[in-house]
């Protein structure tokens, strides 16, 4: 199945956090091209094709470097330091994820950025840039029939240490009637 989206840019919690629910095939079924920067990629411990073993998932990301979906790019604006955040929360792996969502606008309009920490959806937004999160990932996947229930990836996330308020999850289970 070819990607149902046009693409989208992630930060590296969302990818680890799929990664570590052996569901990152969602985001390539969903997406066919998900776009990260180096950055992000030394974040999910991986450089240059190699693997610095942080996170046991970071083999997982390196096959899908490899088969060509998760692709790293190189990021202008954050190596000529013409972006900058205005939120003093936003790390160094989000800041350059949102500055090659901004660059990527004018190839892909409108192409979401994957981001779950507040602070860096609060500097997305700020940017105009559509942001999407993990549950509304799986929100997605059950609407695609991917996968058979929300609550249990949701629950999954959680018990591998991942964030996602009580109110969050009540929406997600509410919305696809769970």
């Amino acid at each position: 199945m070819k990607g149902l989206q046009r693409g989208l840019i992630a930060d590296a919690s969302p990818l680890i956090a799929f990664a570590k629910i052996q569901k990152l095939n969602l985001l390539k079924i969903l997406f066919s091209k998900v776009f990260i920067t180096e950055l992000v990629a030394r974040e999910l411990g991986i450089s240059k094709s190699s693997i610095s073993s942080q996170f046991p998932e970071s083999k997982a990301l390196l096959d899908a470097i490899t088969d060509g979906w998760l692709i790293v790019t190189n990021n202008a604006q954050i190596a000529n330091n013409s972006y900058q955040p205005i939120n003093p929360g936003v790390d160094e792996g989000e800041a350059s994820a949102i500055a090659i969502a901004i660059e990527k606008q004018t190839e892909l309009p409108g192409i979401p950025l994957l981001i779950d920490d507040r602070c860096g959806r609060a500097e997305a937004s700020l940017r105009g840039l559509k942001i999407i999160g993990s549950a509304a990932i799986l929100i997605l996947a059950k609407e695609y029939k991917l996968i058979d229930s929300c609550a249990a990836l949701l629950a999954q996330m959680r018990r591998n240490g991942y964030y996602l308020s009580d109110e969050l999850i009540a929406t997600v289970l509410s919305q696809v009637n769970e």
